[in-house]
């Protein structure tokens, strides 16, 4: 069966929000300003990097909760923030020695009782890292849906109808079961979330095909993608059906002086030593692989990929700035969709031929030229 894109809207990336106020307001004070408002931007009109965001209540220190909820309930009001997720925070939670699903339920329904003006609530679920042996990985998706079914049935039925399950799959039995569990769930909200299993959260051939499975399973259904941020992946996520996507990586590499473009990850810095991450990087473009580049090749960079912002027409800040890093990343993101205009399935084939013939054969083509 054909997986048809054209009357989907374009994918989307959800920006991780900076859990204090003062950070987050600081970002907005630099790139809500006259210069990034009187700039040429290419794709023509200025880019939404804090119109939408996720955001986990439970890892926002308590002292600081209600003055960051009470800004971003005005700036949704105000029309300001188009779109705002609360995530359960159980990949941060589950860190913590001790720390289990029962007690992520418990904190999670009385913050997101306390916060009903959110636009979508994910409901508490037991993070399965790729190198859980399966029995494990089963035991804790039986938790998550235990906990998932009981959390929803508490909930009033205003937040029900913005709720959203987190399917942790690995086999299509897995998936059968998740959907029967999640059926009442997915009729109120349809909407949810989906993990992407494997290591480094990149896609693989399995995740692929059970995607597709849910998305012909359930028509029409919301899906959002939970931590794979590439181009390619983007590509793929929305041809087979996913909305929208988040991942931590815009200000995880700005924090390690690493800047993307396009699908791009280079070290920007005068000597490879300057960066103790450069030499983990690899560079894709032509097949490199060191991590610096500089200058000249940072300006081709951006005449490849068609990428101009006003933090990156500042190098030397860039080098120095965290913050500028930062926004510039967030602003690569932003623009995936600009990029996805142009990108074919020949595109996706150079960076992940293993995968490309599946996809052809599901979409029913070897070629598409433009998505919407």
């Amino acid at each position: 069966m054909s997986t048809n894109n054209g009357d989907r809207i374009p994918i989307y990336y959800i920006p991780v929000m900076p859990t204090e106020w003062n950070a987050l307001r600081h970002g907005l004070r630099v790139f809500e300003s006259k210069e990034t408002d009187d700039y040429p931007w290419a794709q023509g009109e200025k880019p939404k990097i804090y119109r939408r965001g996720l955001i986990s209540l439970i890892t926002v220190k308590r002292n600081a909760r209600l003055p960051l909820m009470g800004h971003l309930e005005k700036l949704r009001k105000e029309g300001y923030l188009e779109g705002l997720m609360f995530d359960s925070g159980g990949f941060q939670m589950f860190r913590r020695t001790g720390y289990t699903i029962e007690r992520l339920e418990r904190d999670n329904l009385h913050l997101y009782q306390e916060q009903p003006w959110a636009d979508s609530y994910v409901l508490p679920d037991f993070p399965t890292p790729p190198d859980d042996p399966l029995p494990v990985m089963e035991e804790k998706a039986r938790r998550t849906m235990e906990a998932s079914v009981n959390f929803f049935n508490k909930l009033p039925q205003n937040l029900k109808e913005k709720s959203m399950p987190v399917f942790h799959v690995r086999t299509e039995d897995h998936l059968a079961e998740q959907i029967k569990t999640y059926s009442e769930i997915l009729d109120a909200s349809n909407q949810a979330c989906y993990a992407i299993p494997g290591i480094r959260k990149r896609l693989d051939l399995k995740s692929m095909e059970l995607i597709h499975m849910l998305v012909q399973e359930r028509p029409g259904l919301k899906i959002h993608s939970l931590g794979v941020a590439s181009l390619p992946a983007a590509y793929c996520m929305h041809r087979l059906g996913i909305h929208t996507y988040d991942a931590v990586s815009p200000t995880l590499s700005a924090a390690m002086g690493l800047l993307h473009f396009g699908d791009e990850l280079v070290s920007f810095t005068d000597r490879r030593e300057d960066n103790p991450n450069a030499s983990k990087v690899k560079r894709r473009r032509q097949g490199s692989k060191h991590g610096n580049v500089t200058l000249e090749e940072l300006e081709q960079l951006r005449i490849d990929t068609g990428h101009r912002c006003p933090f990156c027409d500042k190098p030397e800040e860039l080098k120095r700035n965290m913050e500028y890093r930062q926004l510039h990343n967030l602003i690569v993101f932003d623009e995936f969709n600009l990029y996805l205009r142009h990108y074919t399935m020949d595109n996706f084939n150079k960076r992940w031929p293993q995968l490309h013939d599946w996809l052809a054969s599901v979409l029913g083509e070897s070629e598409q030229p433009t998505l919407f």
